[in-house]
Formats: structure tokens, C-alpha cells, sequence
């Protein structure tokens, strides 16, 4: 078997291996590969090294990106072999997404001609808000690329221009001068 682009990893719970490799899903369970074949006219998001993680009810998060461009969460289901889109409220997408230290996962979601995105956390059901920084004075790092979980609770907000952090319910942008 051989792929030519695998740009995100993890390990399951299990002790399985699983690959975002473009048209595919693979996993490796010991020594056996299998390849799950994404649905038509999806591929997953090569930009983004962490675009494949454990739900908290087992299954496989994987970051795809459809033909027009738009960011789609698929959940991948290892019992029954199926994919299942992640769904939204409000018309937003999902943009990132990363695992949550109390459980669960970061979802960052997005609203087209909305500035800003909001923060929310994903449960293996569905998403429950927590933070929103849809104005200007409190996002203006452009695409959110990483966020950081600190064990006292703090989050770190990474963008292409920037980021800031979020500390006992009030924003900064330490990187402002």
C-alpha cells in the first residue's frame, strides 16, 4: 500500500494507528492496514498537521475540505466502517478542531462575512458555545492555526497575524507592543 501524502497522525485508545493521507482514512491496527475511502468530492485538509483526532465517544475526527474550498468535520465510525458529516448550527463551519483537556474537543467555528470565530466544545454529540471573539478588538490574527491548553487553564490563540490569550474570562494580546 502505498500513499504519497500522509500530512496528519494519531493513536487512538485502542493502540491504533490512524493516517489523513488525502482521498483516504487509514488505519493501522497491529499489523493489519485498512483503507477508508473518503465520500465523493471531499479530501482532507493537507494544511493542517493536526486534522485527524479521537471523538470522545471513540470515533475519528477527520478535517476535510470539499471542492469549493469550504472546511467539513466528517466523524468516522470503526465499528460500522461509516462516515458522518459533523453538524452545524447557525449555517458556521468548523475551521479546527483539537482535543480538550477535561475531554471532548476544541471546535473552532467560523460564520461566512462573520469576523472573529467562536469557540466551542465538542462532545461526541454536539457543540456547546464557550467563547466568542467575532469583534475586531478581540481577534485580528486572521486564520486561527493553534491553540494552546495550559493546565491552569489558560488558552493561547495562534493566528496568521497574530494571537492572544484567554485567562480567568478576560482576553490580552501579549504579542501587541
Amino acid at each position: 500500500m502505498l500513499f504519497r501524502s500522509v500530512h496528519a497522525a494519531f493513536e487512538d485508545r485502542k493502540g491504533r494507528l490512524w493516517f489523513a493521507a488525502t482521498d483516504y482514512l487509514l488505519e493501522l491496527d497491529g499489523a493489519v492496514w485498512k483503507r477508508h475511502r473518503l465520500p465523493s468530492g471531499l479530501r482532507t485538509h493537507a494544511t493542517q498537521t493536526a486534522s485527524v483526532m479521537e471523538s470522545p465517544d471513540g470515533r475519528v475526527v477527520v478535517d476535510c475540505l470539499a471542492q469549493d474550498q469550504t472546511d467539513l468535520m466528517l466523524q468516522f465510525d470503526p465499528r460500522s466502517g461509516g462516515f458522518q458529516a459533523i453538524q452545524l448550527p447557525e449555517g458556521r463551519q468548523i475551521v479546527l478542531m483539537t482535543p480538550r483537556k477535561s475531554g471532548g474537543l476544541w471546535a473552532v467555528t467560523e460564520a461566512e462575512n462573520v469576523p472573529g470565530f467562536r469557540l466551542e466544545i465538542y462532545d461526541g454529540k454536539g457543540l456547546t458555545p464557550f467563547l466568542d471573539l467575532a469583534q475586531p478588538e478581540q481577534w485580528d490574527g486572521g486564520d486561527l492555526r493553534s491553540i494552546i491548553e495550559r493546565p491552569n487553564g489558560e488558552l493561547w490563540f495562534g493566528g496568521i497575524n497574530g494571537g492572544c490569550l484567554y485567562r480567568g474570562g478576560h482576553l490580552t494580546h501579549p504579542f501587541v507592543k
